[in-house]
């Protein structure tokens, strides 16, 4: 039984699977305080619902690492689940509550070609723009975000996590 769980990928420390700091440009540095395994409670804190969710959706665990260049940052996410059900819960609940934020910022959300399933979600405007991309890819969620970034390079970044989740689960 151990060795079905490893051989599926039960074990993915979804730490391993992030961007690190050779994959971001030289001039972003790592931010501490915003890096590292996320709780339930962390999660949850401004969108109380996502506890019982994630117990729903099978959430073993998450991971968040940031790098800040001035105003600008990448935020790298992973989320592993026990099947593949909780992964498109995941990603279709966030979609959704990207498209129905009442801010002034209103996302463009796109389609992308990457792992299961993916889409993007953007802004330009006021000299401020900025790229999400998120996917699943089998029972992993992962997030790429940059601001100060070309699209082009945030979906770069993307590529190079989802190496790492398929990487992961083989």
């Amino acid at each position: 039984m151990v060795l079905a769980a490893a051989a599926n990928g039960a074990a993915v420390d979804p730490a391993s699977v992030v961007l690190r700091q050779s994959d971001v440009p030289a001039a972003y540095r790592l931010n501490d305080r915003e890096s590292g395994a996320r709780t339930i409670a962390q999660d949850s804190a401004d969108y109380p619902a996502l506890k019982a969710k994630y117990r729903s959706w099978g959430h073993l665990a998450g991971y968040q690492i940031r790098f800040d260049k001035g105003d600008d940052s990448i935020v790298s996410r992973a989320d592993v689940f026990r099947g593949r059900a909780g992964s498109r819960q995941m990603l279709a609940w966030y979609v959704a509550e990207a498209q129905k934020q009442k801010t002034p910022i209103r996302l463009r959300v796109g389609t992308l070609a990457l792992g299961d399933e993916a889409a993007t979600l953007s802004f330009a405007g006021g000299g401020f723009h900025f790229t999400i991309a998120l996917w699943r890819y089998r029972r992993v969620v992962s997030i790429v975000g940059g601001a100060g970034l070309t699209r082009a390079r945030v979906l770069g970044l993307a590529r190079t996590q989802q190496q790492r989740v398929a990487a992961a689960l083989r």
